[in-house]
């Protein structure tokens, strides 16, 4: 079967050629671009409410011609020109990217910035063309539509949302939604961020196809700020001292452009498929190697990994050292000074670089990670700088009133007490008679087979991961936080994986006999609740993983894109496992729990307050062991206005009635309306002996009820 999709270069395309290409772009010659911002919230009457935006996918020339800006003169045409290009000596791209509309469509695209409890919704437009601009390989389980186009959808990396707004592989559209995967249920995804301020960034993520939508640059950074907990903390602030670095590497053809291999390494088996995808220019904010002018005072970057499979290994030329304040999408307990960061695929880093301190007027930032990592090529003069700062002299125009403070946010230490279940899951990796990777499992499984996990929401579990692989992975959980907390090498590898290969079972191998080797340290920068954890190739990482913070129906990608189109991962109930390195390699399914939904509004005359109790009543005639319910009463809106009023409480384990208040301050008007949502959760062999009951504040009437 041949590969599908857009343009394939009829020439072999050797690496060497590429990397002529990389080689022959001068370095620094480009400003570092601003990333456009659009806002999710709004003003109504002059108070905070929820924010409504509309984001599309174009594709599009990286550029903006002179006519956008009304200049009339070449000279400052040529300028404009250049400056959406990804560089100067670069003809012009086609490429895929966000925006409010074809004109402000940017790569990377705007950063969403949020506030916390104030709820965002999106909008997310398909734009794009009947076909891709890349190739992509049919022989792995991809979203086709019947009626040609391209699938998108979008994944909020790090949100706590509904599983429904997840992005869900199989929930992809095409342009007008002429065609939809079996998971589409609606075109507006709302966000609530209701989770603490932290960094997160949003992506496609269609079934099969992602690995190519993000190379065509489907990307851009998501923040959830927080003026309460973050205000005080008096950090580098503004526009021009905290910005995004979002990176990603690319291969050119000469004629501008982006590179994508038109054969596999397999071609017998997959024509099209390779298992990493590794570009010899780096790229920050769409330029290639660009440059930023800074003041000797304190900046505040926050770094994103887009990058498709390299990891990257920072550090500065002139010794300067970063002061991590945060990892992924939460802050550290306390900063963290250090020399290098290492970041994979997906991950985030939040740091400060005071360059008040610089011995020089230069600084690179530079990478020192294999690719692939950690036992691959080095990196060279090309791979091995991202961008630099030039740091000015002379007075600053504004006084530096920033400060380090010496604690951030005081999160909850990662325990194993309290803890419901040890699951071990183990990362295969199944290879060809050339000695090239074919299939990729966890626990030998594949999407395609059976649920064999079920995580319930409301608990939390402890995770041995197991990676047999040569290569570190990123792991990523959807709609959860997790940490790792030890991170010990396995002894008689061989023997190890031998008897996993036959049995698929780590208990039944004694794995316990085999974790006897040595201990890494979890880095002090990467303490906290994270988004990706860094696997170790010959090693289990234990990580405990908190599920008390979703609905529902979640699922665990690694974010290597190749791999994570290529279906290594078995769908989990209420959890599908995944990998974040595999999240854009591989495909996965949502399997539902039974729910209920109800929306009701509460008018209520002149009351202080608005307190309303829901019940959940199960009458079992035989209490079931595997009986367990949740209750998550959220209060969207009062009067219009966001709040953020929410209880998420566990039932007992034996049937029973919970009760749950809801209250909210009344408005200076004669009445308060609240518009609530209640999720109730059961699992139990009969959910039809199961009723929710509301009582008290005023008229309350539900107003839709579904079982799914």
């Amino acid at each position: 079967m041949t590969n599908c999709g857009g343009a394939a270069t009829s020439t072999p395309v050797t690496e060497p050629i590429l990397q002529q290409v990389a080689a022959s772009l001068q370095k620094y010659v480009d400003e570092l671009p601003q990333i456009p911002k659009l806002f999710g919230y709004s003003m109504q009457n002059g108070s905070l409410a929820p924010g409504n935006l509309t984001i599309g996918m174009f594709q599009k020339k990286w550029i903006s011609t002179y006519f956008d800006y009304g200049v009339d003169d070449v000279a400052a045409a040529s300028f404009y020109l250049s400056w959406k290009k990804f560089h100067p000596d670069l003809p012009l791209t086609t490429v895929f990217a966000y925006g409010t509309s074809a004109k402000e469509a940017t790569i990377p695209g705007p950063v969403v910035e949020a506030l916390k409890g104030v709820s965002t919704s999106v909008t997310w437009e398909n734009h794009l063309p009947q076909n891709h601009i890349f190739s992509w390989d049919p022989t792995i389980t991809t979203a086709i539509p019947k009626n040609g186009g391209v699938p998108t959808v979008v994944h909020l990396h790090g949100g706590v949302h509904p599983p429904q707004e997840d992005g869900n592989p199989f929930a992809w559209f095409t342009s007008n939604f002429q065609d939809t995967g079996s998971a589409w249920t609606q075109a507006t995804y709302t966000y609530p961020n209701i989770q603490p301020a932290g960094d997160l960034w949003y992506h496609d993520h269609a079934l099969g196809l992602t690995r190519v939508n993000l190379l065509a640059g489907l990307i851009g950074p998501y923040v959830i700020r927080d003026p309460k907990s973050e205000d005080p903390t008096n950090l580098p602030s503004g526009s021009e001292f905290d910005r995004h670095l979002m990176i990603i590497d690319r291969s050119f053809f000469k004629n501008g452009s982006i590179y994508i291999n038109s054969t596999g390494d397999n071609p017998s088996i997959h024509p099209q498929w390779q298992p990493e995808y590794f570009g010899d220019a780096i790229i920050v904010n769409g330029k290639v190697w660009p440059y930023l002018k800074v003041q000797r005072r304190k900046y505040r970057f926050r770094i994103i990994n887009a990058s498709n499979a390299r990891y990257f290994n920072f550090s500065l030329s002139n010794g300067l050292p970063f002061i991590q304040l945060g990892s992924d999408s939460s802050y550290l307990n306390s900063p963290v000074q250090t020399q290098s960061i290492l970041l994979s695929p997906a991950e985030i880093a939040d740091v400060v670089i005071d360059f008040s301190s610089s011995k020089t007027n230069e600084s690179v930032l530079t990478n020192s990670a294999p690719y692939p990592y950690p036992s691959g090529t080095a990196v060279d003069q090309v791979t091995g700088n991202v961008m630099k700062f030039i740091i000015e002299s002379g007075n600053l125009t504004c006084p530096d009133k920033s400060k380090i403070p010496s604690r951030l946010m005081n999160y909850p230490a990662a325990t194993t007490k309290g803890t419901v279940k040890t699951r071990y899951i183990v990362l295969y990796e199944y290879d060809s008679s050339t000695g090239n990777p074919t299939h990729l499992y966890i626990n030998g499984k594949s999407l395609s087979d059976p649920v064999t996990e079920t995580p319930r929401s409301g608990t939390t579990e402890v995770w041995e991961v197991i990676n047999l692989t040569p290569d570190n992975h990123p792991l990523h959980i959807h709609l959860a936080t997790f940490q790792a907390i030890k991170v010990q090498a396995l002894v008689n590898l061989t023997t190890f994986t031998n008897c996993m290969t036959a049995k698929n079972d780590a208990i039944a191998c004694n794995v316990t006999s085999y974790v006897t080797g040595q201990l890494l340290n979890i880095p002090s920068n990467e303490k906290t609740w994270k988004n990706v954890v860094k696997i170790e190739p010959g090693y289990q990482t234990t990580v405990v993983v908190k599920f008390n913070m979703v609905d529902t129906n979640t699922k665990f990608p690694f974010n290597v894109t190749e791999r994570f189109e290529f279906h290594e991962f078995p769908s989990l109930e209420r959890l599908s496992l995944v990998s974040e390195e595999e999240l854009r390699e591989t495909g996965f399914g949502y399997s539902m729990l039974k729910l209920w939904r109800f929306y009701f509004w509460a008018f209520v005359l002149s009351w202080s307050v608005v307190t309303s109790e829901v019940r959940l009543l199960c009458d079992l005639e035989q209490p079931e062991s595997t009986w367990v319910a949740k209750i998550t009463v959220t209060v969207t809106s009062v009067n219009k206005m966001p709040k953020l009023y929410a209880i998420d409480d566990a039932m007992p384990m034996t049937p029973g009635i919970q009760l749950v208040e809801v209250t909210a301050p009344a408005s200076p008007e004669k009445y308060t309306k609240v518009v609530a949502t209640v999720l109730a959760f059961v699992n139990s062999l009969h959910p039809e002996s199961c009723s929710v009951s509301f009582f008290k504040g005023g008229s309350i009437q539900p107003l839709q009820t579904d079982l799914s």
